[in-house]
């Protein structure tokens, strides 16, 4: 499931969809990858797999955040270079 687009997804991706769209969809897909290794990573006992599955977590955090990021830029550009470039905005 994770790492692969559901068929949900596939079917909604067009030609015209826009990449706000397609950024939404990725976002969720992400949180439903972070959700699905939480899980396991709950029922494990094994060291190794633990460390596995806390790297993929964060990889996908990392992903998710970058996305965040994309959203934003799309949104609101100017916000974005604000954060970004880290203007001073002071009122003189």
């Amino acid at each position: 499931m994770p790492h692969h687009a559901p068929r949900e997804y596939k079917s909604m991706v067009k030609a015209d969809t826009s990449d706000l769209n397609v950024i939404a969809m990725g976002l969720d897909l992400e949180l439903k990858s972070i959700a699905f290794y939480e899980e396991h990573l709950k029922r494990t006992h094994d060291a190794l797999e633990k460390d596995s599955l806390t790297h993929m977590i964060g990889e996908d955090r990392s992903h998710y955040t970058s996305l965040e990021d994309m959203q934003l830029f799309l949104k609101n550009p100017q916000s974005w270079y604000t954060e970004h470039e880290h203007y001073i905005l002071d009122g003189a």
